[in-house]
């Protein structure tokens, strides 16, 4: 939506719509990552995840404005939705369900 924010109010909207994504589903990959690893190095699976996420906050301002400074304003926008579209179908195809509803009721329910 940001490249199509053209006044202040529109930019704040978009702003805020981006807030939402991200805080609703700033959690669910890093769950994601946790319950595909094997059951002990939780913690690496936690460390890796968060070293790929602060690269990506260093490497893609810089990379992004390259792209800025060689095309327009709006066309990291364009790439950055381009790279989430991606990843979201790598996810559908390639990641498995771990949820385990047995699993779930035994944490909550003592055995009888």
């Amino acid at each position: 939506m940001f490249p199509f924010a053209t006044t202040f109010v529109t930019m704040c909207a978009a702003a805020v719509l981006l807030g939402l994504g991200t805080g609703g589903a700033g959690q669910a990959p890093l769950a994601l990552a946790t319950d595909a690893t094997i059951d002990e190095p939780h913690g690496l699976s936690m460390g890796v995840y968060r070293l790929f996420g602060d690269v990506g906050f260093v490497v893609g301002p810089i990379l992004m404005g390259f792209i800025a400074d060689n095309s327009n304003l709006s066309m990291p926008f364009y790439v950055t939705t381009v790279i989430i579209i991606i990843n979201v179908v790598l996810v559908q195809l390639f990641a498995k369900e771990t949820y385990s509803r047995k699993k779930a009721d035994s944490m909550i329910a003592p055995p009888e």
